[in-house]
This record gives structure tokens, sequence and C-alpha cells, in this order.
């Protein structure tokens, strides 16, 4: 009985996996050097120590793969995505071209699926907070038009007057600055001050169901 061709297990034991490593198929996965501290993280996943050689094509090989392959991506997320990505491209390119169209298909409906999933909810969620948030709107709007403040729009516009520095000649250059910064101030404050005027209240509602907020954004 032939023996199984033996593979050294790469970085994990200090030795630098070659391109064509079985062990490293995804742009030899663990050539970087950071990932020498992470032995002991490894076994934890592998769940036993990682042996120095490992069978090429066996289950314990396959295993390991994915040990090395689930603590590589929690480190350098991005770039394992990267190479699932490469993996992908490479493996697609290997098949008939009839098979790359099925693979193609099926992916486009399995993306389609997971939209729907996302879609459904979301909208599940916007159902949810909607009515709330429409509840807090209203109330808010109800005071806000409701609220009067302690000057007319009358007395708040002679409080004005009063403040504007080009009603009041011989202000040297320090006072006129006060003057027109308190004028600034307390224009800011019209609202607190004096309410709203009529044409400035706020009127309708927000959206209580995703159905409505979709339905005003076609009027719009």
């Amino acid at each position: 009985m032939a023996k199984k061709k033996q593979t050294t297990v790469g970085w994990v034991t200090g030795v630098n996996p070659s391109e064509n490593c079985p062990l490293f198929s995804a742009d030899a996965l663990m050539r970087r050097g950071r990932g020498h501290g992470l032995r002991n993280e490894i076994e934890r996943e592998f769940g036993k120590p990682i042996p120095a050689k490992v069978a090429v094509g066996s289950a314990e090989q396959q295993e390991l793969i994915k040990a090395v392959q689930k603590v590589y991506a929690r480190h350098h997320p991005e770039d394992a995505k990267r190479l699932a990505a490469h993996d992908a491209e490479t493996t697609r390119t290997n098949l008939a071209p009839s098979a790359q169209q099925k693979l193609d298909a099926a992916i486009r409906a399995h993306k389609r699926l997971l939209e729907m999933e996302i879609e459904d909810r979301i909208t599940d969620r916007l159902n949810e907070i909607l009515p709330t948030y429409s509840t807090e709107y209203d109330q808010y709007q109800a005071f806000n038009n409701a609220y009067q403040g302690p000057l007319t729009r009358e007395e708040f516009k002679r409080l004005l007057s009063c403040l504007h520095s080009d009603k009041l000649p011989g202000l040297d250059e320090d006072s006129r600055r006060r003057y027109d910064t308190m004028f600034r101030i307390i224009k800011e404050k019209q609202q607190l001050l004096c309410g709203l005027s009529e044409s400035e209240k706020s009127s309708g509602s927000l959206p209580r169901t995703v159905e409505e907020l979709l339905a005003r954004r076609k009027c719009h």
C-alpha cells in the first residue's frame, strides 16, 4: 500500500510554504510572517495540537485548512475577502462554459433571494419604528406650533430696532461691535422669544408605514 504524500504545515511550524503547497492554495494563504504568533489560536480552532506533517487530501488537512483560514480571516478580514474572491474566480474559470453559465445564474438567484430577505427585514423594522417616530413628531410639531413666547412679534421688532447700531449715531467702534453682536444674537432667538409666524408653522405628518412612505416618494 502506497504511503500518502505528506506536506509540512508551513508557517505554523516556522517553514515558509511554497506557492503550490495544497494547504495554502489561496495565493499562499499564510506566507505572511505576522501569522507565526497565531499557533495557539489555530490549535484552539483545530481542536488539537498542529501536527508537523499532514497527509495531502486527508480529512485532517481539510480541517486544518479551515482552522487556518478562520484565524487568518479574523486578523486580516479585508485580505481574506480578496483571497476568497480570487479562489472563487479561479474555480469558475476551470469550469466548462455551460457550467459557468449555470453557476452565474445560480449566484444571481441566490443574490436576489438575499436581497429580498434583507428588504423584508428592513420593511418589518421600519413598520415597527415608524408609528412611534411619527407620533413623537406630531407631538413636537403641535407644541412648536402652539408656542407663543414671552414677546409678540411687534415687541420683538421694537427690541431689535433698539439694538441696531445704525440707529445709534456717534458710537465708537467697540460699542458698535457690541451692539451688532447682541443684535445678531437676539435675531437668532426669534422663535424662542415670540414663536412661529403662521407661515412658519408646520403642517402634515410623517408616514406611519413603509407603504405610505413609498407612496409619498412617488408623489414627489
